[in-house]
């Protein structure tokens, strides 16, 4: 940025720095704004942009922004599963889950999109589905966290607190984030 001010994805990369390392989220934003008025057609700085608008919960604006990048760049990969992600974390399940399938039709392996499409049915109260979609992810502690939530919401307590337990065990060789945990510890009360 010192040798060229015009450079946006220099704005967009030091946005994300900001706000994911530094937490400014004043500069961060400051950032954004720059980098989409150096090239206001990136749609990566959109989606970026987007993400931001989110972890700062407004998220009406961050889907104007996906949308918006969607119409420059259509290409599915990146955006749609960006709002897979935005649709489940505002609990908009109902858009959430056909949303969520349209990425795996489109890669059926989309470790993220399979999550959070089994987070969705989870909290849909579609326990089955949210079950037998988690168990796909074999013995990812990401998808292991969520067959405990089901288990804990569906009665099954011995079930989650067998898997509470494992996660547990192997937390020093395979971490796992302590709000995944925190969730499982959560439903069971």
């Amino acid at each position: 940025i010192a040798l060229d001010d015009s450079l946006a994805d220099a704005h967009m990369i030091l946005g994300m720095a900001l706000y994911e390392s530094d937490w400014d989220w004043r500069g961060a934003e400051q950032e954004f704004h720059r980098a989409l008025a150096a090239d206001p057609n990136s749609a990566h700085s959109m989606r970026i942009y987007a993400m931001y608008l989110a972890a700062t919960q407004r998220f009406k604006q961050a889907m104007d922004e996906y949308q918006r990048a969607e119409k420059i760049d259509p290409d599915p990969k990146d955006t749609d599963l960006n709002i897979c992600v935005l649709l489940t974390i505002t609990r908009n399940y109902d858009s959430a889950i056909p949303q969520c399938r349209k990425v795996l039709d489109e890669s059926p392996d989309n470790s993220v999109a399979e999550y959070y499409l089994a987070a969705s049915y989870s909290y849909h109260s579609c326990y089955a589905e949210a079950l037998a979609t988690a168990k796909k992810g074999g013995d990812s502690p990401m998808f292991q966290t969520e067959v405990a939530i089901v288990y804990a919401r569906t009665g099954n307590k011995p079930a989650a607190e067998r898997i509470l337990s494992d996660l547990e065990s192997k937390r020093a060789r395979n971490p796992i984030s302590d709000y995944a945990l925190a969730e499982v510890y959560s439903e069971l009360g």
